[in-house]
């Protein structure tokens, strides 16, 4: 059926012309179809053109069998006003389309492009000849120009050469060939054409592998759009390094799986490990055993596409004419056990493999389609991954990373005992509170602790003080884990420094001097409590020394401050006037807002209910600016809390709640849970936020900012203390000195080192509440001589400050101070 395309004159004749063929490579493919290209444009123009056209009759059984991307795409809608923006000027498409036909479109250009690179690889199987039998086919009739189209969605082309399920299991993206007409025709020549301008050399390639569709797929889909997908690509280098730190060798009798596999990046550098051993050995790799020992699965049938091309690219030379040949990798979901893969259960590999290695998704919580959230949330509670009671409610409107379940699945089903598990993951589950369960370190069935699987955590590498993914925001961390053995702290923490650029397309030999890596020891924050965040120090005796003498509970409390529940627009008020009876006359605050919902009628109100606001944007270190205000209806104070007297003492901040945003006031997310004993208009802080003397300081940032907020005068509401926002941290103290002297240490550059020892520098929980519940900060004594120097130097600095004067002098004289305070030879009692 093959050989009109492939015939040893053709071979000959187009051998010559070979010697100015293009590198088969991924930097040339996403050159020549990258977004910029015309076959690109022109394509996905062309096919959003017959999707409009045929939406109704042959695309919506096929847009249900996409069914895994189309709910993962329709599980967030929050940003697709703005990532259609972007694909449409990416793609200078008109705004007439879709988001859902946009991202439909990119993946059947995709596939049809991955689909023709795979068919030119097996065709080249059959001449072993440097042959060109895309160039044959792009000069066929009209008639045979189809039909070869045909048989390729068909997947004859690949089963007449032995290759067996190259699109068996997946979605094969063929729903255009019902639609064929001259300008598709015409489209498809031309990307015939431009791939039969590339080296398919077999001999050449085996000395070089890599992955040939991450960059282009990269490219095509917009950043936003790849992370609601959760899908972070692998630059080579850290794959190389993932390989090579966990101890595969190359030996095909150690079985491999990528449980996440995408494009392949993983598998390709396990192959180029088989190839190095079996040339060190001086013998040839048998290509059966890769089937065995090779395995990736994923849910993305484009990722599975361009996984099972790279494989045939990197085995090409391998292979053999014809020999049936089954491409180990599997649409699959490694999560469901029960799936099947190929007509077989995925159960059979349970116990299977040596050597898990990958990058999980990287997902939050909230943007799973529903259905997966339910097994999810099974998972989480049945591995016990939930951080404490309470947490199951969190979970469903959290931003809490799935990474964690994934962890857990594939170390219980799929890992060998005693075998090693490396894993790209987010720092939250090693070093956050929502990952407290995860650092249990112990698969937990049925409830039965004599049932329980112990995981061995051997290392972390901490990638966090750079971006290892091109045009994605994480913080990426590499751990080890080893199955049934103990953890046994300290463990290797290892950091890492870049000290220059990187490319993606470089194996770590060719960067990794551009590395600088500090091995540092970790363990769990308190001693008694295996599960408490880790603490990061030099050695095992400094982290003896410092949960003996600094890392203990404070003699302070912070609370957060008061929280709308995303109503800023309700409670945020401006610009205060006086109004007739005494009320208070204002404007919404709207800028920032995430949502806007303008009042129906504006109300005049009292001005009890009215506070000072300290949001974010007005706090810096050592200053406080006020610009905002508060309508501060506490649901802990009786009066407020009880509808009746609140509607007869303030019957017009009644009215402006009722009238305006009564509605939405009911539907948030912690009202319904929580508080639907109360009326629709409270709100959610504490009294304590009331009292006239406090530290307030940003939970957020990569250092400690704070600042003593005091009661002062307003013309219109008299003396009141300002309200902290939820993102604002705030102890509440007895007297001005008190607050200066507990305000210089939060703010010493020594407080923030300690903080980071436990805490993640930059992130949204770098300093919540908990950093007082783990360094000890003794009580103000005013008649301790230190105690006094701080508290002064404090109110140097508040003065320097406010007027805008420098405060470096005096915040070095308070590093001294505390560096006295906290590590001075005393019993840190006294």
């Amino acid at each position: 059926m093959l050989d009109k395309w492939i015939t040893k004159k053709d071979n000959r004749r187009l051998d010559r012309i070979s010697l100015r063929s293009r590198d088969l490579t991924g930097k040339n493919l996403e050159i020549s179809f990258g977004p910029a290209s015309q076959y690109a444009r022109e394509g996905i123009d062309l096919l959003l053109l017959k999707i409009k056209k045929a939406r109704s009759s042959v695309l919506m059984p096929i847009f249900s069998g996409w069914g895994y991307l189309k709910e993962r795409i329709n599980a967030n809608t929050n940003f697709r006003k703005d990532a259609l923006e972007k694909i449409a000027k990416l793609y200078s498409l008109s705004f007439s389309f879709e988001y859902m036909e946009i991202v439909f479109a990119i993946h059947t250009y995709l596939a049809t492009i991955i689909k023709l690179v795979a068919s030119e690889i097996v065709l080249n199987l059959k001449s072993r000849l440097n042959g060109k039998p895309l160039r044959n086919i792009s000069h066929l009739s009209s008639e045979d120009f189809k039909a070869y189209f045909i048989l390729l969605e068909a997947g004859d082309i690949f089963r007449e050469l032995g290759i067996e399920n190259f699109m068996d299991d997946v979605m094969s993206f063929s729903w255009y060939l019902h639609f064929w007409d001259d300008r598709l025709e015409t489209w498809l020549r031309s990307c015939v054409k431009s791939l039969a301008n590339y080296s398919f050399n077999l001999q050449s390639q085996k000395g070089h592998i890599e992955d040939l569709f991450k960059n282009l797929y990269h490219k095509l889909l917009i950043p936003a759009l790849r992370r609601e997908l959760g899908e972070v690509f692998t630059p080579t280098w850290l794959a190389e390094f993932i390989v090579e730190d966990i101890g595969y060798t190359g030996d095909l009798e150690k079985r491999v799986l990528d449980p996440a596999c995408g494009s392949g990046t993983f598998l390709l550098e396990i192959i180029k490990k088989v190839r190095e051993w079996h040339q060190i050995k001086k013998i040839k790799p048998n290509v059966l055993a890769f089937q065995r020992s090779i395995i990736g699965f994923d849910l993305n049938p484009i990722a599975i596409l361009a996984a099972r091309t790279n494989f045939l690219w990197a085995t090409a030379d391998l292979l053999q004419f014809k020999l049936p040949f089954t491409i180990p990798v599997f649409l699959a979901d490694c999560i469901d056990v029960k799936n099947t893969l190929f007509n077989e259960p995925i159960t059979k590999f349970q116990g299977y493999f040596d050597f898990i290695i990958g990058n999980p998704p990287w997902i939050n919580w909230e943007y799973l389609p529903e259905k997966s959230k339910e097994t999810y949330m099974n998972l989480w509670s049945d591995y016990g991954l939930f951080p404490s009671k309470g947490w199951k409610g969190k979970l469903g409107h959290g931003k809490y990373d799935i990474s964690a379940v994934f962890v857990y699945v594939c170390m219980d089903y799929y890992l060998k005992e005693h075998g090693k598990l490396e894993f790209l993951v987010t720092q939250a589950i090693l070093r956050g509170i929502p990952g407290r369960g995860f650092r249990r370190f112990e698969i937990i069935k049925q409830g039965k602790d004599e049932d329980s699987i112990k995981l061995s955590l051997k290392k972390v590498h901490d990638l966090t003080s750079f971006q290892p993914f091109e045009e994605i925001t994480n913080r990426t961390a590499i751990l080890q884990l080893v199955r049934n053995e103990m953890t046994i702290y300290p463990i290797p923490y290892i950091e890492w420094k870049k000290k220059g650029q990187v490319s993606s397309y470089e194996g770590w030999d060719n960067i990794k001097k551009t590395f600088q890596l500090s091995e540092r020891v970790a363990a769990p924050l308190k001693k008694d409590d295996a599960l408490s965040r880790p603490l990061i120090a030099d050695s095992k005796m400094q982290i003896e020394t410092l949960r003996e003498k600094i890392f203990q509970p404070s003699e302070y409390e912070a609370r957060e401050g008061a929280n709308t529940e995303g109503l800023n627009c309700v409670y945020w008020i401006q610009h205060l006037e006086p109004a007739s009876n005494g009320l208070i006359r204002f404007q919404q605050i709207l800028k920032g807002a995430k949502k806007k919902i303008i009042a129906k009628e504006t109300i005049p109100i009292e001005p009890d209910l009215i506070f000072p606001l300290i949001r974010s944007g007005d706090l810096q270190r050592w200053h406080y600016t006020p610009g905002a205000f508060i309508i501060f209806t506490l649901k802990y104070d009786a009066e407020i809390a009880n509808e009746s007297s609140f509607q007869t003492q303030f019957p017009e901040a009644y009215r402006y709640f009722s009238l305006n945003f009564k509605q939405e006031l009911l539907t948030r997310k912690s009202f319904e849970k929580k508080s639907a004993k109360y009326p629709f208009y409270i709100l959610f802080g504490t009294e304590e936020m009331k009292k006239p003397f406090k530290v307030c300081w940003l939970r957020m940032g990569s250092k400690v900012e704070a600042a003593v907020i005091n009661e002062y005068e307003n013309p219109l509401l008299g003396r009141k203390s300002p309200i902290p926002q939820e993102t604002v941290v705030f102890v509440n103290v007895e007297s001005l000195d008190e607050a200066h002297y507990l305000c210089a240490i939060l703010n010493s550059a020594i407080f923030t080192d300690l903080i980071s020892m436990f805490s993640m520098r930059g992130s949204k929980g770098f300093a919540t509440v908990n950093i007082l519940e783990n360094i000890r900060i003794l009580k103000f004594n005013p008649d301790d001589e230190l105690h006094k120097q701080l508290a002064a130097q404090s109110m140097k600095a508040h003065e320097a400050a406010q007027r805008g004067a420098d405060t470096i002098s005096i915040e070095n004289t308070i590093n001294q101070l505390v560096e006295e305070l906290f590590f001075a030879d005393t019993d840190p009692t006294t």
